[in-house]
């Protein structure tokens, strides 16, 4: 009966011992190459993250014989932990750089050309820095008329947005003072009329207020337009004692 006791207890003795080996944390490094690539890039897993353009590098623990998911953009890769820093290659995608000019035609105020990823704004141009994957497709509109479709292969690009111009007189009937005519597209000031120079999206419709009654509205097309608003003004009494 000792003997079997003996016995037992050696057993739970060298069961508990290899478990606390087997349990044993490890800690090493694990450094993720991003291949052909030009962007930040993000390596992780459960154990741990890094980030970086060209490479990076996690710290991570865990038990001898763990394994480990890595996932990125560019891929997934395990490894096993077991003590020793371990080195992982991601293949990218070729990515490449270029510049994409945005021109305005006939614009003289703040636009924006855009994308899905990125954007900018100018008066005449703008520019856009891009770094993406070869061959991606990028989609291109902006606040004046057209869209457009580049492709990313390294060289330098250049789209041309058409931008509506066109001139837009305000009227102001029995007006005897000087008036203001306004848009968000633009404005003007006189006694009975002056003209205001807009510009904008093919089709985009303008709405005008003045001083006096009315809000006419405009289409941008191309061609000058006319705002009339109604004017109520109070003839001096002097001018009154003359009439009578």
């Amino acid at each position: 009966m000792k003997i079997k006791s003996f016995l037992l207890l050696l057993f739970l003795l060298l069961l508990l011992s290899s478990f606390i080996v087997y349990a044993e944390n490890l800690n090493e490094q694990v450094k993720c190459i991003f291949l052909n690539s030009l962007i930040n890039k993000t390596c992780s897993s459960e154990k741990g993250i890094c980030k970086g353009t060209k490479s990076c590098i996690a710290n991570v623990t865990g038990y001898k014989g763990e394994k480990i998911d890595w996932v990125s953009k560019c891929g997934n890769i395990t490894t096993i932990i077991d003590g020793k820093d371990d080195k992982i290659e991601f293949n990218c995608v070729l990515e490449v750089r270029e510049q994409i000019k945005c021109i305005f035609k006939n614009s003289n105020s703040q636009q924006y050309c855009y994308s899905e990823k990125i954007n900018c704004k100018g008066n005449k141009t703008c520019v856009i820095n891009l770094i993406g994957k070869k061959g991606e497709k990028m989609n291109w509109k902006s606040t004046c008329d057209g869209s457009f479709t580049t492709v990313i292969e390294g060289m330098n690009d250049k789209i041309e947005f058409r931008c509506g111009m066109e001139q837009v007189r305000c009227l102001f009937k029995n007006s005897l003072s000087p008036k203001i005519c306004y848009s968000e597209k633009g404005r003007c000031t006189g006694n009975r009329s002056c003209i205001a120079n807009v510009y904008g999206k093919f089709g985009e419709k303008i709405y005008w207020k003045s001083d006096c009654f009315g809000e006419p509205t405009t289409l941008i097309d191309g061609n000058d337009e006319r705002a009339h608003f109604q004017c109520i003004e109070h003839v001096p009494k002097r001018n009154l004692r003359n009439i009578n």
